[in-house]
């Protein structure tokens, strides 16, 4: 197994290595969905929450993605940073009737305290919203938080505005906080499949900037590198749930990092 987890090492690192100067991507796509929208009126939290129509939407959607990995290791990193930026938009054209723009930037550093005890900080954020006609951000193209990998102790999506049912609509402006602390498995120091953490994480998601919507957690943490692909486990405690907001204090996933 070990020998297995070094050839995997060493490919995830040649990657890396690739990465290291930088990636550029570019697609263009052309898109028809038949959807059931939420009527058109902008409120005060955005999407009118009963008026509903039928639509059919046509869309030419362009987007861009750049990515700078200089982690030292893909599956146990100790120093570096890792960059990604995102944007989208539905471009205006004939026959179009989906325009909106979208754009997410996410900064993740590694520092190496000791030999064995490193601090990871991440940070993350996004907002879109409609191009023309006073139409606000599709909502099926709303940033959710809420999660393994976003908010832990807050279940998958749930952080943010609800409907008139409580169930989570996703905003147009999203921001995510991470801080956490590594250090490896009592008794396996020089096992690099194996990591614990102390995390304190924090996001928001709205449709427009509101300190007051921001959600906080904190707890511990998990990551093996198992043959059967990484598993992160956490068990958090939400530090300030609304009583609308949807707890989920422990939690796992098959995954990489942040």
């Amino acid at each position: 197994i070990n020998a297995a987890k070094a050839q995997i090492e060493s490919a995830l690192q040649a990657r890396r290595q690739a990465l290291a100067d930088a990636e550029l991507q570019a697609q263009l796509q052309a898109e028809s969905l038949d959807v059931t929208l939420p009527g058109r009126r902008r409120g005060a939290a955005g999407l009118h929450p009963v008026s509903r129509t039928l639509e059919r939407i046509e869309a030419i959607i362009g987007s861009m993605g750049w990515v700078r990995d200089g982690r030292d290791s893909l599956i146990y990193p100790t120093k570096g940073t890792f960059q990604r930026a995102i944007g989208e938009m539905g471009l205006p054209g004939v026959g179009t009737s989906l325009e909106y723009y979208k754009v997410n930037y996410q900064y993740q550093r590694y520092f190496p305290l000791t030999r064995q005890y490193t601090l990871m900080v991440n940070g993350e954020a996004g907002f879109g919203d409609g191009i023309s006609n006073n139409l606000p951000l599709p909502f099926f193209k709303s940033f959710f938080a809420g999660g393994v990998s976003t908010v832990r102790g807050y279940r998958n999506s749930s952080i943010g505005p609800k409907d008139q049912n409580g169930d989570p609509q996703g905003g147009s402006h999203r921001i995510l906080g991470n801080v956490e602390f590594l250090f490896p498995f009592p008794g396996l120091q020089n096992d690099r499949s194996v990591r614990l953490s102390a995390f304190v994480d924090a996001g928001m998601v709205a449709n427009k900037f509101d300190g007051g919507a921001f959600r906080y957690s904190s707890g511990l943490g998990a990551f093996w590198s198992s043959p059967f692909g990484p598993l992160k486990v956490s068990f958090a405690a939400p530090l300030n749930a609304d009583r609308l907001d949807r707890k989920q204090m422990f939690q796992f996933t098959f995954g990489g990092a942040f």
